[in-house]
């Protein structure tokens, strides 16, 4: 059960009030992040408007995994 309310882009747009926060949580600036993003999508290793998770934040739960440790049901209650 999710207990936060900001979850997925709500998640998303709080982290967009401090660029400090992308470092932090991402390990990854802003801009480098959708810069990878875009070069994933454009190589086809990701396909943006398929399933429920949007591209970015799959690669955004991706990188809050490996640079925390941590697991995946962690994470899902975020995104």
């Amino acid at each position: 059960m999710r207990d936060s309310i900001l979850i997925c882009q709500g998640y998303m747009d709080e982290l967009n009030s401090n660029p400090n926060k992308w470092f932090e949580m991402f390990r990854m600036t802003r801009p480098y992040l959708l810069h990878l993003v875009d070069g994933l999508i454009s190589h086809g290793y990701l396909k943006e408007g398929q399933g429920d998770v949007d591209a970015m934040q799959a690669v955004a739960m991706l990188l809050y995994i490996l640079g925390h440790n941590t697991r995946m049901r962690c994470v899902a209650d975020r995104f």
